[in-house]
């Protein structure tokens, strides 16, 4: 239900229920003043609420609203509950007294009455009901500011998600980075590694050669080597292979 139709309805029912608080009033007159001729000079009895019939009336808008613009009433009484509210006017030219309900400052219910004690009745009515009309735009009120309070606690946490997930991701690509350069170094070590080794292994090698060149040109003893043994070789083989070759005769031949 809209809160413009529950409105309506509370109007309605505080109509209904003023109308009955008067008529209630006009006929319980006569047995208060039975009851107060009976008990005599009682004075210690609470009033009545409404003293006599006809001192209650309406009063319509316009006639508040004339008076109030000759500066005729003298407010007495105001109270505020939420947007509406009630007030307690006297007219102290005609000794009446003028009760009036109002909404956002616009009048509304006006209640006329010569008696003190049926002005303070009725304002307490009208008080009453204001705090019943309030109550459902109080709690409208409360009802809207803790949903927008509730907005803006969903807007700082989705602000806040989104930052942390801009540094979540900015974390996980610095660390694919990290890891890839890890990988990177890992594979360079392994190849400097190998080629340390072979770089290790060449000079154990030419260390070798110039420790043996060191210790042959380190040492004094002479050594010629030999010069032409294969010439030498040839002449001694020389005429043994002349034999070899005079030819045999055969006895008989010339």
């Amino acid at each position: 239900m809209s809160l413009s139709v529950r409105r309506r309805n509370v109007h309605l029912a505080i109509f209904g229920a003023t109308a009955l608080l008067l008529a209630g009033a006009s006929e319980a007159r006569p047995t208060h003043r039975s009851h107060a001729a009976e008990s005599g000079s009682q004075s210690h009895e609470a009033p009545a609420t409404f003293v006599a019939a006809g001192q209650v009336s309406a009063a319509s808008v316009s006639e508040i609203e004339g008076l109030m613009s000759a500066h005729a009433l003298t407010e007495m009484r105001t109270t505020y509950n939420g947007h509406y509210g009630a007030s307690l006017l006297f007219d102290a030219d005609k000794l009446s007294y003028y009760i009036a309900m109002f909404h956002d400052k616009q009048f509304w219910r006006i209640i006329k009455t010569d008696t003190y004690g049926d002005a303070e009745a009725v304002y307490t009515a009208f008080g009453q009901q204001t705090v019943r009309l309030a109550q459902v735009e109080l709690d409208a009120i409360r009802l809207e500011a803790g949903q927008k309070y509730s907005a803006k606690l969903v807007a700082m946490n989705q602000q806040r998600l989104q930052e942390l997930q801009l540094a979540s991701t900015r974390q996980q690509q610095q660390a694919q980075q990290i890891a890839s350069l890890q990988h990177e170094a890992k594979q360079q070590s392994s190849t400097l590694s190998a080629e340390l080794q072979s770089t290790d292994a060449q000079l154990s090698s030419v260390q070798a050669q110039v420790r043996a060149l060191e210790q042959s040109q380190a040492n004094p003893t002479l050594v010629l080597p030999d010069v032409f043994p294969a010439a030498s070789a040839g002449q001694d083989a020389a005429p043994a292979g002349k034999q070899d070759s005079a030819p045999h005769q055969v006895p008989g031949q010339p």
